[in-house]
């Protein structure tokens, strides 16, 4: 019995040094420790935070076990926070989604919707990992499958879009896409939707940008102050010229969606660059309800950060972009995206 009880207390007490390891953002080491203990016994909460050190060191498979492991916790809680409960659900169904994944995926939209969960964004998931588990084409086979998933969710407006934009009925000129914006401005939104209607879509947030720490690209013009996380994310060249490739070799349209303290410097990679516009009140309004524990006392320090990257955003982000009203519904501001590529002449 001592020995159990010795053992739970070292446990806690790694587990401690493991979350502080993330706290301070140096997730490789916190992974590697995590990897040692192997834990059987994690709180949902505890699971969330290691599973974000996976995500951000691009180990999607090992964030799926983590969270997975944290899901079935959850079905032993039947008392779990309906809060924690949806970040839970929405941070698998983003797991399997990355590790392309696509059936499990679906499944937990699918629970997201079932459970009154789902916003529009998620509904383009769902639309999308159901069209590629079920190699189904068209949206409208969809619909009739699956009436109670999207017929009762969808406009007829967003039905319309999503046919007449599907990738099998609107080709776009093979090549590199990027669309960014800052934080609350709708790009994971206007990824799903181009996803859910065929488009190749990477997210640049957990597919391609590297946490650095001590590296001289950090060493930005711009202060961050003490909240400099976003100065720590990158997107490496070779990554974007990856992608690019793997446009030319599909023969396809790829879009990277997300935004990088050196975005900027690699537009010139990609055929042509969309940047989603919101004024800073409408902005700071959807990160509030995003993150209200995080707003809860106002968050000066944070709103600061956000005012000062949208002065920079503004400055270099949309400077070589064509530039896109972000408080419109997703799928006008899809619509634009993709009318933009049919008409637009991107020949270099």
């Amino acid at each position: 019995m001592n020995e159990d009880v010795e053992n739970h207390s070292n446990w806690a007490d790694r587990l401690s040094i493991i979350l502080k390891l993330v706290s301070i953002k140096n997730y490789s080491e916190a992974v590697k420790q995590y990897r040692v203990l192997q834990p059987d016994s994690i709180t949902i909460r505890e699971a969330l935070k290691v599973a974000r050190a996976f995500r951000l060191i691009h180990e999607f498979e090992d964030e799926i076990l983590v969270l997975s492991a944290a899901i079935e916790r959850m079905t032993e809680e039947p008392r779990t926070d309906e809060k924690v409960q949806e970040k839970l659900i929405r941070a698998i169904a983003k797991a399997y989604s990355r590790a392309e994944r696509w059936s499990e995926a679906a499944v937990f939209w699918r629970e997201l919707l079932n459970l009154g969960f789902a916003g529009r964004s998620d509904l383009y998931a769902l639309i999308g990992s159901t069209t590629k588990s079920d190699q189904s084409t068209g949206l409208l086979k969809l619909v009739e499958k699956y009436p109670e998933d999207f017929g009762a969710h969808l406009t007829d407006e967003e039905i319309e879009a999503l046919t007449q934009y599907n990738c099998h009925t609107v080709k776009l000129k093979p090549g590199l896409y990027i669309v960014g914006g800052g934080n609350g401005t709708g790009k994971s939104a206007v990824g799903r939707f181009l996803e859910a209607v065929g488009h190749v879509v990477i997210d640049g947030d957990t597919q391609i940008a590297e946490y650095n720490i001590g590296h001289e690209w950090q060493k930005s013009r711009f202060d961050f102050g003490d909240h400099a996380a976003a100065a720590k994310f990158s997107w490496p060249r070779r990554s974007i010229e990856k992608y690019r490739d793997m446009a030319l070799s599909l023969n396809r349209a790829v879009f990277i969606v997300g935004w990088a303290h050196n975005a900027w410097k690699v537009l010139d990679i990609g055929r042509l660059g969309f940047w989603l516009r919101v004024p800073l009140d409408v902005r700071i309004t959807r990160l509030r309800a995003r993150e209200p524990k995080r707003w809860a006392d106002g968050a000066p320090e944070y709103s600061s950060l956000v005012k000062r990257h949208n002065l920079t955003g503004e400055a270099f982000g949309a400077k070589d972009m064509i530039v896109l009203d972000g408080t419109k519904p997703v799928a006008e501001v899809s619509r634009r995206i993709i009318d933009n590529l049919v008409c637009h002449n991107v020949a270099r």
